[in-house]
């Protein structure tokens, strides 16, 4: 999955893609955190990368491959395609600045909309980079409770879709 990366890719460093050096990084300010840990997707960024280095030596840059790549699963997944200009440089470190600034799947509704609005980001905006997480394929830990045990009552939460249970 793509989108992942370039969401945190441009929570960090103005996507400089250093979140490709947080995953391999041995600091403790910067390696995998929390909202952070489920991430996927890197070595898809490798691959094209090296495929494309083996053509154009020192050329091109894992942020513009991750740029480029969202783009395009947007497209393919329905969304809307838009115009990528290239010529990022790869960040070579990172200074953990923004590394805690990720919200977790506990988070709630309110505190999701204020933390996209104070960068300036709309409830359209939210709900799509939100829902980006499970395109594809989604996870039912973060709230599978909620699905089977919710508030310890064995039942499921009725604010959801009880046939979910199911599946």
């Amino acid at each position: 999955m793509i989108l992942p990366p370039f969401q945190i890719s441009c929570r960090f460093d103005k996507m400089a893609a250093t979140v490709l050096i947080l995953i391999n990084s041995k600091d403790p300010t910067t390696e995998r955190v929390g909202p952070n840990l489920s991430v996927r997707g890197f070595h898809l960024i490798d691959k094209i990368k090296a495929t494309l280095e083996a053509q154009c030596p020192s050329n091109v840059s894992c942020a513009d491959i991750v740029a480029i790549a969202t783009r395009d699963s947007v497209a393919l997944a329905g969304g809307p395609s838009y115009n990528i200009p290239t010529g990022r440089r790869d960040g070579l470190k990172t200074n953990g600045d923004g590394v805690f600034d990720l919200l977790g799947p506990t988070a709630s509704v309110a505190a999701f909309l204020k933390f996209f609005g104070d960068k300036l980001l709309n409830t359209f905006d939210a709900v799509a980079l939100l829902g980006a997480h499970t395109v594809g394929v989604g996870s039912c830990d973060p709230f599978k409770d909620r699905l089977t045990n919710f508030n310890g009552t064995g039942q499921t939460d009725p604010s959801m879709d009880s046939g979910l249970v199911s599946k």
